[in-house]
Parts: structure tokens; sequence; C-alpha cells
């Protein structure tokens, strides 16, 4: 009962920890900024586990449909590829 009562008080204390940690912003989040390890493994699985459970009933469309890209590269002209680049355009600067 000691030692349940004790490993309560520890996990407890860790959670704590870690909202303090997460709320104080001392770590770098920003994605111009290399994480450690353990954080850089846990964004990916979370990533990764988010698009899984999300993306489940999620229909490919055909990518030869030609009024499908008519419609569609317009819109990611104006705002995506400024990001994201294209071909012949390089990601801007402050993406």
């Amino acid at each position: 009962m000691k030692y349940l009562l004790t490993a309560g008080i520890v996990l407890v204390c860790l959670g704590v920890g870690a909202i303090i940690f997460a709320w104080s912003g001392i770590y770098n989040i920003a994605a111009t900024k290399h994480h450690w390890g353990i954080t850089s493994s846990f964004i990916y699985m979370l990533r990764n586990r988010s698009i899984a459970a999300h993306s489940e009933d999620t229909q490919v469309p055909n990518l030869n449909d030609a009024k499908l890209r008519e419609d569609g590269f317009p819109h990611y002209n104006e705002t995506c590829r400024l990001c994201h680049g294209g071909p012949g355009y390089p990601s801007a600067e402050f993406a």
C-alpha cells in the first residue's frame, strides 16, 4: 500500500511538472529548430496516429480527372504554393 501511494504521488508530481514545463514556454517548439530525440519521436507518433485515426473514411480523388485539376490548380496556386512550393516555384522564405 505504501508503494502504491508513493507511485501515485510520483506520477502526480511528474504530471504537474510536465504541465508547468509546457506552460513556461522554455522549450522551443518552432519548426525551424531541431527537437530532442524523444520530442521528435512523440511529435511524429502523434501526427501519424492522428492522420490514421482521422483519415479512415477519406476517399482519394481521381488525379487523372482534368476537371479536378483545372478547379484545384488556381486554389493551390493562390493559397498553398507560397509555403509548399510547386513546379518552378520554390517555397517562400517565410515558410
